[in-house]
């Protein structure tokens, strides 16, 4: 009779632990799944704004904000 009792009390303890994980699991799905619109709303107007935004630096007149010089031709090229 008491290992009757020992294996209910756990399967209860197991059945309430599971439960509990479960539920949290599909409570966080919901919250994360009602949450990624307002998220990507959110995110698309940060990088619209950023967007708009003045470029650090004043440009040149006639040139672009960010200019690099070429990169060196490849050394086969020169054979």
């Amino acid at each position: 009779m008491n290992k009757r009792a020992q294996a209910i009390l756990e399967f209860c303890l197991m059945f309430i632990i599971a439960a509990a994980l479960i539920l949290g699991l599909m409570g966080l799905w919901k919250w994360s799944k009602d949450n990624i619109p307002a998220r990507q709303s959110r995110y698309e107007g940060s990088r619209i704004t950023a967007g708009k935004k003045a470029s650090p630096g004043d440009p040149e007149p006639g040139g672009t904000v960010y200019s690099a010089p070429p990169p060196p031709e490849p050394y086969y090229l020169h054979q």
